[in-house]
This record gives structure tokens, C-alpha cells and sequence, in this order.
């Protein structure tokens, strides 16, 4: 008698996969991408111009409408007392990594499909 120690057998690539399986493993590492894409120029584009324009033209829209929302947030002093602290920050950060992440996935898929 053999016993299966792991749910799903050993796949050696995502073509290989059933198409609900390999969709989620696609989507966890364009996750994955994305969020150290969006860390990097996150942290670097308050130090180097270059920075902050590749993040806005690599991660748009959402990385564009960061952008926006801390800007306002700190330059326009109207709501910033409730806006403007790191849970917000951490949270708008999160929901964009997110929607960018499901955009490119969407999109991913749809090339394929084609």
C-alpha cells in the first residue's frame, strides 16, 4: 500500500496543473512581484526623482493613485490629522499591491486566453 503524503502530486511546471490550481499559483507570484516591485520604488522614489516616476508609470493606476492620496495627504492639510499616520499608510499600500496584483493577473490571463 502506498500512501500519498501530499495532496496534490508534483508538478514540474504551471502548464502541467489544472487551470484553477495554476491560476492561483500565477496569482501568488505576480503577488509576490508586485509587492517587492512596489516596496523598492516605494522606499527609493522620496530619495531619486527616477524613482518616483517609475513607480508611477510601472505601477499605474494604482501606483499612480498612491501617490496622489499621500501627496494630498501631506501637502494639503485638509484631513490629514485622521489620514496622514502609518496605519493608513500600510493600508492604502496593501489595497494597491492588491488591485495591482489582480489587474496584471487579469490581464496575464487574457493574453493567454488569446
Amino acid at each position: 500500500m502506498s500512501f500519498q503524503y501530499h495532496k496534490y502530486p508534483n508538478y514540474q511546471s504551471l502548464t502541467q496543473m489544472p487551470k484553477p490550481m495554476r491560476i492561483k499559483k500565477q496569482f501568488w507570484i505576480i503577488l509576490a512581484i508586485v509587492f517587492i516591485v512596489f516596496w523598492i520604488l516605494g522606499v527609493l522614489r522620496f530619495d531619486y526623482g527616477i524613482a518616483a516616476i517609475l513607480f508611477k508609470v510601472l505601477l499605474f493606476p494604482f501606483g499612480f493613485l498612491l501617490a496622489i492620496i499621500e501627496n494630498y495627504c501631506v501637502s494639503h492639510y485638509s484631513m490629514s490629522h485622521f489620514l496622514n499616520d502609518e496605519f493608513f499608510g500600510m493600508f492604502m499600500f496593501g489595497i494597491a499591491v492588491l488591485c495591482q496584483a489582480i489587474l496584471i493577473n487579469f490581464i496575464v490571463n487574457w493574453i493567454r486566453k488569446r
